[in-house]
C-alpha cells in the first residue's frame, strides 16, 4: 500500500514537472515569436531590407516553432519573410506547414498590392489559393489581377511569378482580361462591384442563359449619372494596340443609355477621359461589338476595361468579354 502511494506520487511529480516545462517550452515560443515579429517588424520600415538581415528573421521564427496547433505565427512569419525574399516555394511549404488560414493571407495580399509590392502580392494570393486546395479560387482571380498591373511592368515581379502570369494569359487563349466568359459562375476576376452594393437600386450577378447556352453577366441598374460599373484595370504602355470586344443584349426600361465596351484612363494631366466602341439608348438582342484602341500617348499609370457604363434605367447583359494585344 506504501509503495502504490510513493509510486502515485512520483507519478504526479513526474506529470507536474512535463507540464510545467511545456507551459515553459509554449511560453519561450510565444517570447521568441514576438521577438522575431518586432525584429521583422523594424526591417520591414526599411526602404529595401538586405537577404542577411531577412534570412536572420526566417532563423528566429524557425527557433520560435512549437506546434502549429500552439502558436502558428512563427511559420506565418516565417512565409512573409520568405516572400520579402522573393522564395515562393518556402513561404507556401511555411504555411501549408504551419496550417495558415487562407484568408489571412488574402488580407496581406491586398496590403501588399495597395502599396505596389507586387511580387509580394502575388506569392501571398498564390500560396493563399494552394492553402485553399481550389484550382481556381477568387485568390487564383485575385493573383491575375496582380498579373494585369504588372503587364506594362514585367520587371516589378520575380521570374517565377512571371511564368506564372504567362501561364494564365495562355491558359486564358491570349485572352487579358479574367473570368470573361462568367466561367468561374461569380464576379471573380472584376473591379467595381462596390458599385452594386444597393440592391435597391443595382445589381450584378451571373444568371444562366438559354440563349448562350450557360452564364453570362447580367447588370441591373438605376443611376442619375453614369453608372461604373464591372471594370478590369490592365498597365499597358501608351501606344499598346489592342482589340477589346463581347457579346451583349440590353432592355431598355427608363432613359437608358448605355455606352458598351468603354475604355477609361487619365491623361497626364490627372484628368479622367474615355469612349465606347457603341451607344444604346433602346432594347438590342445578343450582338457582338469589337474595337480595335491604341492607348494614347498621355494616358498614365493603368487603363480600366468596362464591358458597359450606364446611366437610366435598364438591364445589360455581357458574356465573352475579351482584350487582346495586336502586335505588327
Amino acid at each position: 500500500m506504501k509503495a502504490m502511494k510513493t509510486f502515485q506520487l512520483l507519478a504526479l511529480i513526474i506529470i507536474t514537472i512535463f507540464v510545467l516545462l511545456l507551459r515553459a517550452h509554449t511560453f519561450s515560443s510565444f517570447l521568441l515569436s514576438n521577438f522575431a515579429w518586432t525584429n521583422f517588424n523594424s526591417i520591414l520600415r526599411q526602404n529595401s531590407p538586405t537577404s542577411d538581415e531577412l534570412r536572420q528573421v526566417v532563423n528566429q521564427f524557425k527557433k520560435a516553432q512549437l506546434s502549429h496547433e500552439v502558436n502558428r505565427s512563427p511559420w506565418l512569419g516565417e512565409g512573409l519573410a520568405h516572400t520579402m525574399r522573393g522564395d515562393i516555394d518556402k513561404a507556401h511549404s511555411s504555411w501549408s506547414t504551419g496550417k495558415i488560414v487562407p484568408d489571412l493571407l488574402t488580407q496581406y495580399g491586398l496590403m501588399a498590392g495597395r502599396r505596389g509590392h507586387f511580387n509580394s502580392a502575388l506569392i501571398l494570393f498564390r500560396g493563399a489559393n494552394i492553402l485553399r486546395n481550389e484550382a481556381e479560387s477568387e485568390d487564383f482571380y485575385l493573383a491575375g489581377s496582380v498579373c494585369q498591373q504588372t503587364l506594362g511592368s514585367p520587371t516589378l515581379i520575380n521570374e517565377k511569378n512571371s511564368q506564372f502570369c504567362a501561364e494564365i494569359l495562355a491558359k486564358n487563349r491570349d485572352n487579358i482580361l479574367l473570368n470573361g466568359d462568367a466561367r468561374a459562375k461569380n464576379l471573380y476576376g472584376w473591379q467595381g462591384k462596390h458599385f452594386f452594393a444597393d440592391q435597391n437600386k443595382s445589381f450584378a450577378s451571373i444568371e444562366n442563359s438559354l440563349e448562350s447556352n450557360g452564364p453570362v453577366f447580367k447588370l441591373i441598374g438605376y443611376s442619375e449619372g453614369n453608372h461604373f460599373g464591372l471594370f478590369q484595370r490592365v498597365s499597358l504602355p501608351p501606344g499598346i494596340t489592342v482589340r477589346f470586344s463581347g457579346r451583349f443584349k440590353v432592355e431598355s426600361q427608363e432613359n437608358l443609355e448605355a455606352r458598351l465596351l468603354y475604355i477609361g484612363w487619365r491623361g497626364k494631366d490627372g484628368k479622367p477621359a474615355g469612349n465606347q466602341a457603341a451607344w444604346k439608348d433602346s432594347d438590342l438582342e445578343w450582338t457582338n461589338f469589337e474595337r480595335v484602341f491604341i492607348i494614347p500617348e498621355d494616358a498614365t499609370s493603368s487603363t480600366n476595361f468596362y464591358p458597359a457604363v450606364f446611366s437610366g434605367q435598364g438591364t445589360i447583359w455581357f458574356d465573352d468579354v475579351s482584350l487582346e494585344l495586336i502586335t505588327d
